[in-house]
């Protein structure tokens, strides 16, 4: 975690339900795939389950993870497309993302989108539209500039606070 976004998690946390809490067990994710990526979306926040646990603890997950982070050339620039990885979030992206990789492929999806979190930190559930923390704003800037480019930029149910994000809805 970021010590910037300590503080304010530290207290949403005291009082979130147990659904909206942040997990800090795992590394934050700010956003997946190229970030010169001619899409751009902006999501809510990573989502937690049990099984999480398991794959950020196995160290290949963790280094595709942290390649994702370092922006380092790889097969799969969105890891969570990668089919050798059958991880939670895998499956959630490749139905969400299966229109587009249909129409495509999977290698144009994996490196033509970027996912932007709107809060890195993971969560069972999202109740996080009040929580604002100081990194966000860097994020926010990434779907800015893919916006300015004609690249995306919206988002569907966007927090009424998105720095500025236009929503879809």
């Amino acid at each position: 975690m970021l010590d910037a976004d300590r503080e304010p998690i530290k207290r949403f946390n005291a009082t979130a339900k147990d659904v909206f809490r942040v997990h800090l067990d795992h590394h934050p994710e700010p956003f997946l795939g190229n970030t010169d990526a001619p899409v751009a979306l902006l999501c809510l926040s990573p989502g937690y389950s049990p099984e999480s646990d398991r794959w950020y603890g196995a160290p290949l997950f963790g280094s595709r993870t942290r390649a994702c982070l370092q922006h380092a050339p790889s097969p799969h620039r969105f890891h969570l497309l990668d089919p050798s990885q059958a991880a939670p979030g895998h499956f959630w992206w490749a139905r969400k993302l299966g229109p587009l990789i249909r129409a495509t492929s999977l290698e144009a999806v994996a490196h033509g989108v970027l996912c932007v979190e709107y809060l890195p930190y993971h969560s069972r559930g999202y109740g996080h539209a009040r929580l604002r923390v100081p990194s966000q704003e860097c994020r926010f800037g990434l779907v800015r500039r893919a916006d300015a480019t004609g690249g995306g930029g919206s988002c569907s149910r966007a927090p009424s606070n998105c720095g500025g994000i236009r929503s879809a809805n």
